[in-house]
């Protein structure tokens, strides 16, 4: 979310919504600026302040400004060797997942001119990546820890392997991980050198993207949408925050919409 906007990365395209008090095509959300260029797709979005790093496929890392919503324009790019699924952002640099070329480290100083600067290569496919602290979480053939300390030479320095990971998540001292076919797994990585399961869900789909908040994670599970509780296996409670009991939507069954106060969740 930044500000009242919310930023859709769909493919060879990137959109900006916003709430809205009335709407016709649409429900409370009305589109007020698009990009659609020469990017081969669109797969994932990370905003910071007034620019948006996306993740495009063979055409790699785009950098968007959205000082405008109504007019964004992009301003930089990083061509990354392989197929860019997965971006997050820290401080001065983009982490992105490549796809066969595991994780490129971008510097984003200048963002008119964004420099790779070093690169971790992952077992398989570099799906999506999380950054905390120093370190990055990349879904590849499992979870990999990769230590960023110095970016210039990332270093893979713990894994996990519950089998695919498409999706990744991280809060606190656990990783949730969307493992395809095998649901969510959540991971303690107290220890980034020896990550381990501590709690997983075996969803009824294919779990292939993931966001927590609280001791909740919620889950892109192919054709269903599924809210889990996972405080039995973090230890993290919310229990004076309201929040909804773990269920599982099936799409054609959700027709419900959830707003809040300059807010919108999709």
């Amino acid at each position: 979310m930044w500000g009242r906007f919310s930023i859709l990365a769909r493919v060879s395209a990137l959109a900006l919504f916003v709430v809205t008090a009335s709407a016709q095509d649409s429900l409370n959300v009305r589109q007020v600026g698009f990009l659609s260029i020469h990017w081969e797709a669109a797969f994932s979005v990370a905003v910071v302040d007034t620019l948006a790093f996306v993740a495009t496929g063979v055409t790699g890392l785009r950098i968007v400004n959205i000082a405008d919503p109504a007019h964004p324009v992009e301003i930089g790019y990083y061509d990354t060797p392989g197929e860019g699924f997965g971006v997050a952002v820290s401080g001065n640099y983009a982490y992105v997942a490549d796809g066969g070329s595991g994780l490129r480290v971008v510097n984003i100083t200048n963002p008119a001119a964004p420099t790779e600067v070093g690169h971790c290569d992952t077992p398989g496919y570099a799906w999506c990546v999380a950054v905390s602290g120093n370190y990055a979480y990349v879904a590849s053939d499992g979870l990999r820890v990769v230590d960023i300390t110095n970016p210039a030479a990332p270093s893979e320095v713990g894994y996990y392997e519950p089998g695919d990971a498409l999706g990744v998540a991280v809060s606190g001292n656990y990783a949730y991980v969307a493992t395809g076919d095998r649901g969510l797994r959540v991971v303690n990585v107290t220890n980034p050198s020896a990550p381990f399961e501590v709690g997983f869900y075996d969803t009824p789909g294919h779990a292939c993207g993931v966001a927590v908040s609280g001791s909740y994670a919620y889950v892109a599970d192919g054709l269903y949408f599924g809210i889990y509780d996972c405080s039995a296996a973090t230890g993290v409670s919310e229990a004076s925050i309201l929040h909804p009991s773990s269920f599982i939507l099936h799409p054609f069954l959700f027709s419900q919409s959830v707003q809040s106060d300059n807010a919108d969740y999709v």
